[in-house]
């Protein structure tokens, strides 16, 4: 209901973890990068830090070619 009234704005993720938001925000970051410099950058890796005692890091796979 309450999207419906433009209060919030739902988003249904595959997965809540610490890890998971590292590779979601990678993701989004890598887009932006590859679309701002028309192919020639990328995103690397991403840290996501929850609290002193939790944090990931999504690191991107090497290309193979």
């Amino acid at each position: 209901m309450m999207e419906e009234r433009g209060l919030i704005e739902t988003v249904i993720m595959d997965g809540v973890g610490c890890e998971k938001f590292a590779y979601h925000a990678w993701k989004a970051a890598d887009e932006i990068i590859n679309k701002k410099s028309n192919g020639r950058c990328y995103c690397i890796s991403c840290e996501v830090k929850e609290h002193g005692a939790n944090s990931a890091i999504f690191l991107r796979e090497p290309d193979d070619s």
